[in-house]
């Protein structure tokens, strides 16, 4: 059965939780295009409640998963807040 949990293990009443990422500009396949992980996106006091009502959901070139992706406008606006050295170089 697909859903029981391993031997030895109980299962869950919740779900496991990964910290929310977001997709911005770190190299990770040059043909897809660049990808970048923030657990904690600069110049938002409510983290990733305040990127939701931009974001949209969008599929994963050849799979069926489908994620949230931050707003053009809310990427930029935390790199311009974070002011590292590869944001920097972005803009």
């Amino acid at each position: 059965m697909l859903d029981a949990p391993a031997p030895g293990r109980e299962r869950q009443s919740q779900p496991t939780r990964f910290p929310r990422a977001v997709a911005t500009g770190t190299p990770h396949d040059p043909r897809h295009g660049d990808v970048d992980i923030c657990f904690e996106p600069a110049g938002f006091s409510r983290g990733y409640d305040d990127l939701r009502p931009q974001a949209t959901v969008q599929a994963i070139a050849g799979t069926t998963i489908a994620l949230p992706i931050a707003s053009l406008g809310d990427v930029e606006h935390s790199k311009r807040t974070a002011d590292r050295a590869k944001d920097r170089a972005y803009f």
